[in-house]
């Protein structure tokens, strides 16, 4: 997991890294989320193009230190549309969009289509 985004599913195997994030946003709020690459400023535009109002956006950026890229769990869930994608905002920017989001599965692979 990256700070806004999820990364790229290089198996193919969108259920299963679908499931992978499930079980992590099982996990507490306080959760640290250390990125395994620093991909905050293209990710962060991602965000902003898909969600150009959300307001915690520029905070996190604010907060970003770049020599320990790294968030919590609770960041990720105001900034990362991969752990909202069944909100009814990012719904409704997908239906916008003219993408599936009928199943949970339907918004996952919707918004991992979106560059």
């Amino acid at each position: 997991m990256f700070q806004g985004k999820v990364g790229r599913c290089f198996s193919g195997d969108l259920k299963g890294f679908l499931k992978s994030v499930k079980t992590i946003m099982d996990f507490p709020e306080q959760t640290i989320i250390y990125a395994g690459h620093d991909y905050v400023e293209e990710y962060m535009d991602f965000v902003r193009r898909l969600e150009p109002d959300n307001p915690y956006i520029d905070e996190f950026l604010a907060n970003y230190d770049p020599s320990r890229v790294r968030s919590t769990l609770a960041d990720e869930y105001r900034i990362n549309p991969f752990l909202r994608f069944n909100q009814k905002k990012i719904i409704s920017i997908l239906r916008r969009k003219g993408l599936p989001v009928e199943t949970e599965y339907d918004r996952w692979e919707s918004l991992s289509s979106i560059n």
